[in-house]
């Protein structure tokens, strides 16, 4: 250095050769001698062999010194300046690799099936392995969520769930599903329905949201029985889900209508039918409480309706069922009842439609007529009177009765009937006992006359309580009106028509006993004794007539047409 560098210069030079020789620039020795050949100093400028270089950052500029200028000439490379960009070039490519290798991931192949998707109960913990398969885990592959601080599992409904997969620099993401279901806290079922049909998806909400191969393991735990079906009533059902236990009630209802199978039935006009006459089989999960029919159906209408029957269980659930009903025509024709032979005094008036009626077939009331044109009530004698009815099918009925006109008035042989009774009969009788009573005072008091004159049982009663003395008919006539009197049940009776001799009787049914035979007529003792005619029977009264024959000669005395008369006590 020269005396014109200044000190701060010099220091400055020193440390570029420095810089140089460490970077290998220049070498320590031989360059430091080149160096120290004669040279000038002119501030930055080395100047050597008419050029003069240049220290910087970026490199050596050498500048050639024409005159008293120098100009700027790149210098050529050196060896050492190729090796020193060579060296940085690969600490630099160290370094970016070195970062590379920092940041870099890789992808991670998922095998098939390695997410699955889950279902789980409202509020349920869950964790990220829950959504990765068995086989996934085992390979080591680490799960987290993406969103670890978003959780879904008190939102019921379908929720994605972003998942990270990471073994070592392998990175994926992946998408799986979460079902949030929430429990019913009560569910119902149809009565009947089997135990085996009961799912325990049943008592979950929205379970159809789940697709097949979701992971919900889902088992009814207690609270049903094995098998057979529940009463209606309330069940509380323990059920799991993915392990979590909850409770629900199981309603079991009965909201079914009864079934029944029905079949058409005929019936004769007028017949009644009740709805269970329809009614094959019926059923139904409870009791059948009622049936009815919806609408009354037409018993006097022929032909073909339909029927429509109503069934109600005991919760009232209802189900109407038809069928068809066919009503025959009728056949049957109409009837006047209470009729009977009137006798009345001379010129008395007669009330013809005094307990009589008329009816149809099917006991309803009918109109009626009477024809009196043959009768004359100023004259003693016996008439015909004919009742006339018509039913609505045009089926007529026409009854004949017989008026007797007499000089007798009827009330007063009812006067003398009282006054016979008041003094035979007491009080507490039975009606068989009154009729006892009245046979013994007939049979005690009046005598047996043949041929006297009478025309009806008033005639004839008249002339056995006046003059106690009669035939058969007047023996017949006093029983009836005493057996009447006294408000005993009892009809005439007489032998066929063909025989010698006719003869007539009672048939009384004291206290409701049946119909017996009653003859107070006087008969010829037969080996010493009377024969039992008291109340009696059918049988008793062929062995009579047997008796009458072999003993008196008399055919037939107790022969009659038993279809004219009720049923007799045999």
């Amino acid at each position: 250095m020269d005396k014109y560098t200044s000190r701060h210069t010099q220091k400055r030079i020193s440390k570029k050769r420095l810089l140089l020789r460490r970077g290998g620039i220049l070498p320590p020795v031989a360059k430091a001698r080149k160096a120290t050949q004669p040279h000038t100093y002119l501030n930055n400028f080395v100047k050597t062999e008419n050029r003069v270089r240049t220290f910087s950052a970026t490199g050596v500029t050498a500048l050639k010194v024409d005159g008293n200028k120098a100009k700027p000439v790149l210098a050529k490379k050196s060896k050492a300046r190729k090796y020193i960009i060579g060296v940085a070039a690969v600490l630099c490519l160290g370094v970016l690799v070195a970062i590379l290798a920092n940041t870099l991931t890789f992808t991670l192949e998922i095998p098939d099936g390695g997410i699955k998707n889950v279902a789980i109960l409202n509020g349920t913990p869950i964790a990220p392995t829950d959504f990765i398969s068995p086989i996934t885990a085992m390979d080591g592959i680490y799960v987290e969520f993406q969103n670890p601080y978003t959780s879904p599992i008190h939102q019921s409904g379908r929720h994605y769930i972003a998942l990270t997969l990471r073994n070592g620099r392998r990175v994926s993401a992946a998408t799986a599903m979460l079902y949030v279901l929430s429990p019913y806290q009560y569910i119902q079922i149809e009565a009947g329905t089997p135990i085996s049909g009961i799912s325990p998806l049943y008592f979950v909400q929205a379970v159809y949201i789940v697709p097949p191969g979701t992971v919900l393991d889902m088992a009814i735990h207690s609270g049903l029985p094995y098998q057979g079906v529940l009463d209606v009533g309330e069940h509380i059902v323990s059920i799991s889900a993915n392990g979590t236990l909850f409770y629900s009630q199981l309603n079991v209802v009965d909201t079914t209508p009864p079934t029944a199978n029905l079949t058409d039935i005929t019936i004769p006009m007028g017949q009644e039918v009740q709805p269970e006459d329809f009614i094959i089989y019926m059923f139904d999960m409870s009791p059948i409480v009622a049936v009815w029919f919806v609408y009354e159906p037409d018993l006097f209408t022929p032909g073909d309706q339909i029927i429509e029957i109503a069934l109600k269980d005991y919760f009232h659930n209802t189900a109407v069922y038809s069928a068809v009903l066919t009503i025959l025509p009728n056949t049957t024709p109409p009837q006047i009842l209470g009729t009977r032979d009137i006798n009345t005094q001379i010129g008395s008036t007669i009330m013809f439609r005094q307990g009589v009626t008329a009816i149809d077939a099917f006991g309803r009331p009918l109109t009626f007529s009477f024809d009196t044109s043959g009768l004359n009530i100023h004259e003693i004698g016996t008439y015909t009177v004919i009742y006339h009815t018509q039913d609505a099918w045009g089926l007529r009925a026409e009854v004949a009765i017989y008026v007797h006109v007499l000089d007798v008035d009827p009330e007063l042989v009812r006067t003398m009937a009282d006054a016979v009774l008041e003094g035979i009969l007491q009080e507490g009788m039975t009606q068989a006992e009154q009729a006892h009573a009245i046979f013994d005072w007939i049979s005690h008091n009046i005598a047996y006359a043949a041929d006297v004159s009478r025309y009806s049982i008033y005639e004839g009663a008249y002339q056995g309580l006046r003059n106690r003395r009669g035939d058969c008919f007047v023996f017949y006539s006093v029983s009836e009106v005493l057996l009447t009197q006294a408000g005993i049940p009892n009809m005439h009776i007489g032998r066929i028509e063909g025989t010698f001799t006719r003869h007539s009787w009672n048939l009384i049914n004291p206290d409701g006993l049946g119909w017996h035979h009653f003859d107070t007529t006087p008969l010829r003792l037969i080996f010493g004794q009377r024969l039992n005619r008291f109340m009696f029977t059918s049988s008793e009264a062929r062995h009579h007539t047997q008796l009458i024959l072999n003993y008196l000669g008399m055919r037939d005395y107790y022969t009659y047409y038993p279809e004219l008369y009720p049923e007799i006590v045999q």
